[in-house]
């Protein structure tokens, strides 16, 4: 059977076993899907804002992305930047400037938590978005949908309870996302200043590890 057949059976399955409104929901999410799966390259800006239950005040750090498809990405936090993650085909490099250290994972799953986070704003087909979440409601505030998900993914999942996309109602860009974390804490990653099929040149996702003590995982 064809990879397009059964996706078909399986919405139509999926919505005659799920309550009223999770059709409308799946059409939100597959166009959202599609509008990512037509993106070539990423890079913006972006708010990383991290709420604990141990502070009052509210810990925010800025960043900048990259993204090539279909597998590179590579996160700056920092300005800066103090740590970053760069996802190259299977292998993730995860650096951290200020104590002079970095891991390098391969596709374990136990390595996978860090990779996920950095593909799952933009997710690329729908039957992988299927085996990574669990599509618990989608709502529309104005010009924004918010889509609350559980994600599957054992290392994605490993300390999450759950996840939220802000999707802009018109473009269906990715706006921000929220984890909501099983410690209380919550950490939300807001997108800005967001440029679409610019050149990014391939250098962007080299790295080197020189004087850095570095370990290996799952390579």
């Amino acid at each position: 059977m064809s990879c397009s057949r059964l996706l078909s059976l399986t919405l139509f399955f999926t919505s005659t076993l799920v309550p009223a409104g999770f059709a409308s929901d799946v059409t939100v999410l597959k166009t959202w899907i599609q509008a990512q799966g037509e993106i070539n390259s990423l890079t913006g800006c972006f708010s990383q804002e991290r709420k604990l239950k141990v502070l009052r005040k509210t810990l925010v750090a800025p960043g900048r992305f990259w993204y090539q498809a279909p597998d590179r990405f590579r996160w700056d936090i920092g300005d800066p930047a103090r740590s970053v993650a760069i996802q190259n085909a299977d292998k993730l490099t995860v650096i951290d400037l200020e104590k002079g250290k970095a891991q390098v994972s391969g596709a374990e799953p136990d390595s996978s938590r860090m990779a996920a986070y950095l593909q799952m704003s933009f997710p690329r087909d729908w039957e992988s978005f299927q085996r990574q979440f669990r599509v618990l409601s989608v709502d529309r505030t104005g010009n924004v949908f918010l889509a609350r998900l559980e994600p599957l993914d054992a290392g994605a999942a490993r300390g999450v309870r759950g996840i939220s996309f802000e999707i802009d109602a018109e473009s269906f860009a990715t706006l921000a996302f929220v984890l909501d974390l099983k410690d209380g804490s919550e950490m939300r990653t807001s997108f800005s200043g967001v440029q679409r099929d610019v050149p990014v040149p391939r250098s962007t996702f080299d790295v080197s590890l020189e004087g850095l003590r570095v370990k290996e995982k799952g390579i």
